[in-house]
């Protein structure tokens, strides 16, 4: 999944979280969002357009039909939706390296998180939990 003439690319990531530590996940949002210079490291990465987090609560999780039965599900989910500029990789690595620290903040509660550094276990990590963009629309 590389750039192709400067377009850019959508990442959706979904992880699972155990539901009983959705509240210290909030918590470092929160401190990372409020603390000055925790996140300097993203805003020097240019290929960077946008990225967000969301965490759903596992009794939260949306159903398409009032007729759809409620699930009974084992974790809540965290989810991560960015776009960017450049390869997979080189998107995956400048994340490592910006803020390798931020990254394992934010993802070590979720379930079988391998830390991001080495960058092979992160990368597997992150392709076995990828969602593929079928459709990306750009103006």
């Amino acid at each position: 999944m590389s750039n192709i003439a400067g377009k850019a690319y959508a990442m959706n990531v979904i992880t699972p979280i155990r539901w009983y530590k959705v509240w210290l996940n909030r918590l470092i949002f929160w401190a990372a969002q409020n603390v000055p210079n925790v996140l300097n490291g993203l805003l020097t990465l240019s290929l960077i357009h946008y990225a967000r987090w969301v965490i759903i609560p596992r009794d939260k999780f949306p159903r398409l039909d009032p007729s759809q039965p409620k699930e009974d599900l084992e974790y809540s989910y965290m989810m991560f939706f960015s776009n960017f500029n450049g390869s997979w990789a080189q998107y995956v690595d400048s994340f490592t390296f910006a803020i390798p620290s931020g990254l394992d903040l934010f993802w070590k509660m979720n379930v079988r998180y391998p830390k991001s550094v080495p960058l092979t276990p992160f990368h597997d990590y992150i392709q076995h939990n990828q969602i593929d963009t079928s459709h990306y629309y750009n103006a």
